[in-house]
């Protein structure tokens, strides 16, 4: 595995400034090239751990919405949806689940009719 240190921007520091970097940082002028070179690679480190901040995010929100996906398909399944409508409900909950600034109510709107229909067919059957 990699390192257990926090990525916050307080430990980061508190990091440096026990190993005496600031301090060595300080002595150089604000716009000479070692000065600059810190703050450059300061932003770029920063970005990075953004970035891998984001996407470690994104894959555990990903993992819960599939998870809570696979159960909703077992939970159809046994009320007796077949793989036509379950594939109807499962469209409605991603539409429910991910949710766009720009469509949210004609998202709902969509999901809506897709659950009706689901619902509809199975009643009639």
């Amino acid at each position: 595995m990699g390192k257990t240190t926090s990525n916050s921007r307080r430990s980061r520091r508190a990091q440096m400034k026990a190993a005496g970097m600031l301090r060595v940082k300080n002595t150089y002028s604000y716009f000479s090239g070692p000065r600059q070179a810190w703050y450059k690679k300061t932003r770029e480190d920063g970005k990075a751990a953004q970035e891998a901040t984001e996407k470690r995010t994104n894959d555990s929100i990903e993992e819960q919405l599939q998870s809570n996906l696979n159960k909703l398909k077992e939970t159809w399944a046994e009320i007796g949806y077949n793989s036509e409508e379950i594939e109807m409900l499962n469209e409605a909950y991603i539409l429910l689940a991910i949710k766009h600034k720009d469509t949210l109510r004609s998202d709902k709107k969509e999901a809506r009719k897709l659950m009706k229909a689901a619902k509809t067919s199975l009643m009639s059957r």
